[in-house]
């Protein structure tokens, strides 16, 4: 009788096999989340946004993105969008992003969070219109970039003016970058109450930031390079409240153009810090009833000159006047290309019953390439100039009653 064959592999076959298998299964995953990223090989997205109101506390979750947005989506009052790091929202053509209620977009330095066209794979001008927020609206942006916005003249980023029911809305953005949009990069349309804090804004078509004078912005450390025009634009009218212009980084001026007279409210305080530079274009002035400070250093002088060109050109701006009562510490400043329309550079005005006399103090500035006076005291009774330097003007160097 033949005995069946029985056929025995060694003992230690099966776990060199399993052993091998396992390790081969590791190193598979380990490659995929390595080309992958984490991101898409968790991803369920993409997820498509009809558009329309959002209207209860909304979350779009990391796992959801991109979000394809394909109608304008409106951000009701009272409710709350939230949007986690690394999350990217596209919008198809002619679709935007209104806030009436509060966006949270807060990402981080290794999970930025986007908003861009849904168009192409690179920022593209012009497809969407943008980030719109609404009066009495908030919004705390963080590590966000927004870019191929701009459809129909937006500016990629729109704070609305504050009105009487809804009060001002209260925006805080830091760590972001505004860039590739068709026109302006931030217009802040009246806004009262706005931190811009370490942005970027760069490669916009239009001006880099637009406010009104009465807008209450904070600005830190802003970068702004090639855009149609490196420079925040403020239109005239009166400042109000405590407004700081800081432009500077790495010790490099970001220049504020003044495109019609500025008036410091009585109360109000600007605070131009060192580096910064004040542009006025013709015509224009700087009245302050309130207080100015615009202390420089030595190595970061603070500018105040023309818009007009990149050279001292006497007579194209009013200068700089205190009214009676108002107060100033000017420090390490220059003052030139003022004298239009036979003021001085540098005016401080009489006291008067109410208000009292103007308490301003001037030191190592230089007022120099003035059409007319470079310093017209008008009566003030509270003044010190001390280490100025007063040169090139076309009249007097100081005037002063008895």
């Amino acid at each position: 009788m033949m005995r069946a064959c029985s056929h025995r592999f060694p003992r230690m076959l099966f776990p060199g096999i399993m052993k091998s298998l396992v390790f081969g299964v590791v190193l598979v995953l380990v490659l995929m989340f390595s080309l992958l990223g984490s991101r898409e090989l968790f991803a369920a997205g993409p997820t498509y946004v009809s558009g329309g109101y959002i209207t209860t506390d909304t979350t779009w979750p990391l796992s959801g993105s991109p979000y394809i947005v394909q109608g304008s989506i409106i951000v009701d009052s009272g409710v709350t969008l939230t949007i986690e790091p690394g999350v990217e929202v596209r919008f198809v053509q002619a679709t935007s992003l209104y806030v009436q209620g509060t966006l949270i977009a807060e990402g981080t330095a290794t999970a930025p969070i986007i908003f861009t066209n849904a168009v192409t794979d690179v920022a593209q001008p012009g497809v969407w219109y943008g980030v719109r927020f609404t009066a009495g609206a908030r919004g705390r942006l963080a590590h966000c970039a927004i870019d191929s916005a701009g459809y129909g003249g937006w500016a990629a980023l729109s704070i609305a003016q504050a009105s009487t029911s809804s009060g001002a809305a209260d925006v805080e953005v830091r760590n972001c970058r505004i860039h590739d949009n068709q026109d302006e990069g931030v217009d802040l349309l009246g806004a009262r109450q706005l931190l811009l804090e370490d942005v970027e804004i760069d490669n916009n078509g239009g001006i880099a930031v637009v406010q009104d004078a009465s807008d209450e912005a904070v600005y830190r450390r802003l970068r702004i390079h090639d855009n149609g025009q490196d420079v925040v634009k403020v239109d005239g009218g009166y400042i109000r409240g405590n407004v700081v212009w800081d432009g500077t980084s790495s010790g490099t001026g970001v220049p504020f153009m003044a495109t019609g007279n500025l008036t410091v409210d009585a109360g109000a305080v600007l605070t131009v810090t060192a580096g910064s530079e004040v542009r006025f274009v013709q015509a224009t002035s700087l009245n302050v009833q309130g207080t100015l400070i615009a202390e420089g250093t030595a190595t970061a002088p603070i500018t105040f000159t023309n818009a007009v060109t990149d050279v001292a050109q006497p007579g194209v701006w009013y200068g700089v006047r205190f009214t009676a009562g108002a107060r100033g510490r000017l420090a390490h400043c220059a003052i030139d290309s003022a004298g239009y329309g036979g003021w001085a550079a540098l005016s401080i005005a009489q006291a008067n019953d109410q208000l009292g006399a103007a308490d301003v103090e001037v030191r190592n500035c230089r007022i120099h390439d003035n059409q007319d006076e470079g310093v017209d005291l008008l009566g003030a009774r509270q003044l010190l100039l001390e280490d100025v330097e007063i040169d090139n003007n076309g009249g007097i160097a100081v005037v002063q009653d008895a």
